[in-house]
C-alpha cells in the first residue's frame, strides 16, 4: 500500500506544479507521459485487484474453449473448478486453468495503448466509445486464439512443444492484433467512404 501511496503522490504532485507554473493546456499535453507512468507500475496491481472479481467467470471461458476444442475434434475433459483435460495423442493431459491464463496483461496494456491513441483524437466520443469496444472485443478474441493454439499444441505434439509455443504465442498474436487494428482504425475514413460507395451502389 506505501508503493499505491507513492505513486498517487508523485503523480498528483507532477499534475499541481503543471497547474501552478503552466496554463491547463500544458496538463493536457502532458497527459500521455503521466498516464504512461501510472498505467505501468499499477497495471500489475490492477490485475490482483480485478483476480478475485473475475476469476468465478473463468470456469465459462474455460466451457467456451472446451466447445471449440470439441468442434475441432480434440477430446477434451473439463473438470470443477478450473481443470481442463485433453484427451491427447499420447494420453490424457490434465492442466489448471489459472488467472494468468486469461490474458488479463495483454488486455491492460491494449487499453493502455488505446486510451493515449484516443486522447490525441480529435474523433467523437461515441466514435471513441464504439472503437474502445472494438478494440477490446478483439482483445479477448485474440486471446482465445492464444488458448485454442497452446491446446492445440498439446494436443498434436505433446506438453514440451505446448510449453514453447505458451511462451511466445501471446507476444506474437498480440503484436498482430495490435498492426491490424491500428491498421484499420487509420484508414478509417477510407474504409467509411467505401461502404457508403457500396450502399449507394446497392439501393
Amino acid at each position: 500500500y506505501v508503493a499505491i501511496y507513492g505513486r498517487a503522490n508523485y503523480v498528483a504532485y507532477i499534475f499541481g506544479l503543471f497547474l501552478i507554473f503552466f496554463d491547463i493546456s500544458a496538463v493536457r499535453e502532458a497527459f500521455t507521459p503521466l498516464f504512461l507512468i501510472v498505467a505501468a507500475t499499477s497495471s500489475s496491481l490492477i490485475s490482483r485487484g480485478l483476480e478475485p472479481y473475475l476469476t468465478p467467470y473463468i470456469p465459462h471461458l474455460i466451457s467456451l474453449i472446451a466447445a471449440i476444442l470439441r468442434t475441432l475434434g480434440v477430446g477434451v475433459k473439463t473438470y470443477h473448478p478450473n481443470l481442463i483435460e485433453l484427451q491427447t495423442l499420447k494420453g490424457p493431459l490434465l492442466m489448471e486453468f489459472v488467472w494468468g491464463c486469461v490474458g488479463v496483461y495483454s488486455t491492460l496494456i491494449f487499453s493502455i495503448i488505446l486510451v493515449i491513441v484516443l486522447f490525441e483524437e480529435s474523433s467523437s466520443l461515441r466514435a471513441k466509445i464504439l472503437w474502445s469496444v472494438i478494440g477490446i472485443l478483439g482483445t479477448l478474441f485474440v486471446n482465445v486464439i492464444r488458448i485454442i493454439t497452446i491446446f492445440l499444441a498439446d494436443y498434436y505434439y505433446g506438453f514440451e512443444v505446448g510449453g514453447t509455443v505458451h511462451y511466445f504465442i501471446g507476444y506474437v498474436l498480440f503484436i498482430i492484433w495490435l498492426a491490424i487494428f491500428f491498421y484499420i482504425f487509420s484508414k478509417r475514413q477510407v474504409i467509411l467512404e467505401k461502404i457508403r460507395s457500396v450502399k449507394q451502389k446497392l439501393f
